[in-house]
């Protein structure tokens, strides 16, 4: 797994983690793609750290069913 670059900011990692839920939960209007656009542009490092967001829910995504089997196997 990737590590997460360092953010400037905390303000700016809550922003990334809540722009890749939004990625990961469907398609954006385009007034919502023009505003990530302009998030992104904001700061060089923004990009790598929603990747980074992209990449990790994708991780967890994958892991589900193994998450899933240790909570069965624990009652």
């Amino acid at each position: 797994m990737t590590p997460f670059p360092t953010p400037a900011d905390g303000r700016t990692e809550a922003q990334a983690s809540l722009w890749a839920a939004r990625l990961d939960g469907g398609e954006l209007s385009a007034a919502d793609r023009s505003a990530l656009a302009e998030w992104l542009a904001g700061a060089p490092g923004r990009r790598a750290l929603l990747s980074a967001y992209c990449q990790f829910s994708a991780d967890l995504q994958r892991q589900m069913p193994l998450f899933a089997g240790i909570m069965s196997s624990a009652d």
